[in-house]
């Protein structure tokens, strides 16, 4: 509803009140060979289902302050509200005053704060478990798992905390001292969340419009805004990638100062206990195994693109596979073994 409040020097003052109701159902069924992740390069997921609803209230009023004076062609305020109560997310206000301050007939300024809110989504509400490999750097560069006794994690001055950490995780203290992991990636799971807070963005703006003062046909409608925006989000809603998880649990950028066994990154990550080593993909007793998949498809030789009558032949397709597995013998003894297999597909590419 919207209409008319009352007569002002400047002109009419008015309103709009609303009220609203949504729901978003989600459902997800994959196939069965999905489910299973018995597909070589497809990460497997559940059937996943979930229902958000929220039931919102509205106010907003248009006033006009001041119109027809020196500097003052017309000066407005404008401001608004609204409440939301989600079923899972609960309730958040969004709020909003602005001004437009129309100085002559071709200036005018404009600018204001709101405050607004976005809640999880279905899918990032909901979604079933559903496997992968997250990168976590190469451990000769830097990266890897901050375990690793070659880690300048576990050699810096937070050592002893590190190394304290890695045990209370899953690293057997027996193997602490030369623990190793050359996996540049491990396996990972991304799922839903029912818990998520929704997200809250505070923006100030400031701007001007100039208008074109001529009345020549080509050029009267003409005009030209600049416009500064600062925009700050608290809360964001998004998927936390494994390596930036490790680093976080181990405080590689001040995100667990007591490197804390319950801090939050670190309830992310799941070790063998062992081997040490994170889990995630097939692990049974006392061993494991997994398989990668890299595909790269046929390339066309340079010489083509510049001369399409070339026979210099281009790159074929090729597939690399890369079987890895651990069997842990005992406290003291565990094996190692990796293949890596390169496939070259038929097809060429000129």
């Amino acid at each position: 509803m919207q209409g008319h409040v009352v007569n002002l020097p400047a002109g009419d003052m008015r309103f709009a009140v609303g009220l609203d109701y949504r729901s978003n159902g989600y459902t997800y069924t994959p196939d069965g060979d999905i489910s299973l992740g018995t597909i070589v390069g497809v990460p497997s997921a559940g059937a996943s289902a979930g229902k958000s609803t929220v039931r919102e209230a509205y106010v907003e009023l248009l006033v006009p302050v001041l119109a027809d004076l020196p500097l003052v062609r017309k000066l407005d305020l404008d401001a608004a509200y609204r409440r939301s109560s989600y079923n899972l997310a609960g309730g958040v206000n969004a709020y909003k005053a602005d001004f437009n301050w129309n100085v002559i007939s071709p200036v005018r300024f404009r600018g204001g704060y709101e405050r607004a809110v976005r809640a999880p989504n279905v899918g990032e509400l909901f979604l079933a478990p559903s496997s992968d490999f997250a990168g976590i750097g190469i451990p000769t560069s830097g990266g890897g798992d901050p375990c690793n006794y070659t880690n300048a994690a576990r050699q810096g001055a937070s050592a002893a905390q590190i190394r304290a950490l890695c045990i209370a995780q899953g690293v057997p203290a027996g193997l602490i001292n030369t623990y190793y992991s050359g996996n540049t990636d491990v396996p990972s799971t991304n799922v839903g969340n029912v818990k998520l807070s929704p997200e809250t963005a505070d923006t100030y703006t400031l701007g001007a419009v100039l208008s074109s003062p001529s009345i020549h046909p080509l050029l009267s409608g003409m005009q030209l805004s600049v416009d500064y925006y600062d925009i700050s989000i608290s809360n964001v809603i998004g998927v936390l990638a494994g390596g930036q998880a490790l680093n976080k649990c181990f405080n590689l950028d001040g995100s667990n100062p007591t490197y804390s066994l319950s801090n939050q990154y670190c309830s992310l990550l799941t070790r063998n206990p062992a081997d040490g080593l994170t889990t995630g993909s097939y692990v049974r007793k006392n061993w494991s195994a997994g398989l990668r998949w890299h595909y790269i498809g046929a390339m066309r030789s340079l010489d083509t693109v510049s001369n399409p009558t070339s026979t210099t032949p281009g790159t074929s397709a090729y597939h690399l596979l890369d079987l890895f597995g651990t069997w842990k013998i005992d406290d003291r003894i565990s094996l190692h073994g990796r293949r890596q297999q390169l496939a070259e597909s038929r097809s060429t590419g000129r």
